[in-house]
C-alpha cells in the first residue's frame, strides 16, 4: 500500500501534460512535400519536358547534342527577333535621328562622324544590325539615312540638315 501511495504523490507531482494548440504537428514551410519528391529537382520546380530537361536529369552526350540543336535554334530565333525590332525601332526614330552606315578603316566615315558629331546619329559599323544594312541596301561607307532617305558617300552637312527639315531629297 505504501507502494501505491508513493505513486501517486509521484505522480501528482510531475510536471502537467504539455499542452498544444494543434493536435499534430504543423508543417508550415511544405518541408516534407519537397523531401519527398527527391531526384534532380530536390526542392524546385522542375523544368518542361524538352532537351533541357532531359540533358539534367539523364545526361548522354546524344541528350547533350539534342540540347545543343536546340539551343542553336533557339538563340537563332532570338536573333531574327532583335533584327526585327531594330527594324521596328528604326523606323520609330527615323524622324528624329540619322543612321549611319560606317566602317572603322574607312577615311570618309571618319570624316561624316565628324561632320554630324552634335546631331543626334546612330552610327552602325559593319556587323551591327545585319537586317538594317540590308534594309537600306548598303554597299558603300559612309551610308547616311535622314528619314528614311539614303545618303551614299560623304555627305554635306547643310545637304543633311535640309533634309532633315523636310527640305531636298537625295
Amino acid at each position: 500500500m505504501r507502494l501505491i501511495s508513493l505513486f501517486v504523490a509521484l505522480a501528482a507531482s510531475a510536471a502537467p501534460a504539455e499542452r498544444r494548440f494543434f493536435s499534430r504537428d504543423v508543417d508550415f514551410w511544405n518541408r516534407a512535400a519537397k523531401s519527398s519528391q527527391g531526384g534532380v529537382w530536390l526542392g524546385e520546380t522542375p523544368p518542361p519536358p524538352g532537351p533541357a530537361r532531359d540533358l539534367l536529369e539523364v545526361p548522354t552526350a546524344e541528350n547533350a547534342r539534342r540540347y545543343l540543336e536546340w539551343q542553336r535554334g533557339r538563340l537563332a530565333r532570338l536573333h531574327r527577333a532583335l533584327e526585327a525590332l531594330e527594324v521596328a525601332a528604326s523606323e520609330e526614330d527615323r524622324d528624329n535621328s540619322f543612321l549611319l552606315f560606317t566602317r572603322d578603316d574607312c577615311p570618309y566615315s571618319r570624316a561624316q562622324v565628324s561632320l554630324l558629331r552634335d546631331l543626334p546619329v546612330t552610327v552602325l559599323r559593319v556587323g551591327e544590325s545585319p537586317a538594317l544594312w540590308s534594309r537600306y541596301d548598303v554597299t558603300a561607307t559612309p551610308t547616311l539615312v535622314v528619314r528614311g532617305r539614303v545618303f551614299r558617300g560623304l555627305t554635306d552637312r547643310a545637304l543633311v540638315e535640309r533634309a532633315w527639315r523636310g527640305g531636298d531629297r537625295p
